[in-house]
C-alpha cells in the first residue's frame, strides 16, 4: 500500500499478518484516499529526516515544534505538525507511534554557523558510520566535548558546531521533551531509529550506561507523569 499524505506525510507500508502499515514523514504535498484506518494495527510516523545535507541550508533532522526560520512548505516539518496532521485526518491517536532518531544529520557550513545558512554539503564522515551527512549518536558524543553546542529554543533541540562542521540531533533533554508530548496527548508509543546508532557500548558518552538515547525514552514512558 502506498500513498502520499497531504501536506506532507507519505505513507507507505506492506501488508503481513500483522497488517503493519509505516506512515513516513517527508514533506511532500499530496493527498491520502483510501487508507482504512481500522486494517491497522499501528502507524509508525518517521518523524525524522526532516532537513539533510540533501538541501541547500542547514536544518534539524527532528525538531519538535516549527521554527521561526521555517515557512511555507518547510512549516510543516516537525514533529507537533506530523501528529496533528494524522490526528486530523481521522488516523486513531492509540494507534499513532512517534518516530525518534537516534542519529545525527551534518552538513558542511559554507561560511557562518546557525539555522537555515548556507552549507556546501554534507558533513565529513567520521570512522564509525563512514556515511558523509550523518551522525551516530555515538560520533555525536565525540564530537561535541570541541564543539559549540545551542539549542534552538523554539524547537527544543539541540545542535553542535565546530569550525566549518554542523550537525543537529537529539538529546536526552529533548527526547524528553517529546516522550511527555507522546504521553500528553496519548499516542500509542514511540519508536527509535535506530538502535545500532545509539551509543550500546556506553564507552563513547562517558555516562557509564549503554544506550543512553533508548533508556531514556524507556525510563519516560514508563514513569507514572
Amino acid at each position: 500500500m502506498k500513498c502520499l499524505g497531504g501536506a506532507g506525510k507519505s505513507i507507505s507500508g506492506e501488508s503481513s499478518k500483522d497488517r503493519e502499515a509505516e506512515a513516513h514523514t517527508e514533506c511532500n504535498s499530496g493527498s491520502c484516499e483510501g487508507t482504512n484506518r481500522e486494517a491497522v494495527d499501528f502507524l509508525n510516523l518517521l518523524t525524522f529526516d526532516f532537513h539533510g545535507s540533501w538541501q541547500k541550508v542547514t536544518g534539524h533532522v527532528s525538531p519538535f515544534l516549527q521554527g521561526k526560520e521555517n515557512s511555507k512548505s518547510s512549516s510543516y516539518c516537525n514533529v507537533d505538525y506530523a501528529v496533528r496532521y494524522w490526528r486530523s485526518k481521522g488516523a486513531p491517536t492509540e494507534k499513532l507511534i512517534m518516530g525518534i532518531p537516534t542519529y545525527g544529520r551534518s552538513f558542511t557550513l559554507s561560511s557562518k554557523t546557525g539555522i537555515s545558512v548556507p552549507v556546501s554539503g554534507p558533513g565529513l564522515p567520521i570512522p564509525f558510520t563512514q556515511k558523509a551527512g550523518l551522525l551516530a549518536y555515538s560520533e555525536i558524543c565525540t564530537f561535541t566535548p570541541g564543539a559549540t553546542t545551542e539549542r534552538i529554543v523554539e524547537q527544543e533541540v539541540p545542535y553542535s558546531y565546530e569550525g566549518n562542521q554542523w550537525a543537529g540531533y537529539d538529546d536526552e533533554q529533548s527526547i524528553i521533551t517529546k516522550d511527555q508530548y507522546l504521553k500528553n496527548n496519548k499516542l500509542g508509543g514511540a519508536m527509535i531509529w535506530a538502535v545500532d546508532l545509539d551509543d550500546f557500548s556506553g564507552l563513547f558518552c562517558n555516562q557509564k550506561k549503554t544506550y543512553p538515547l533508548i533508556g531514556t525514552v524507556k525510563a519516560k514512558l514508563s514513569s507514572g507523569n
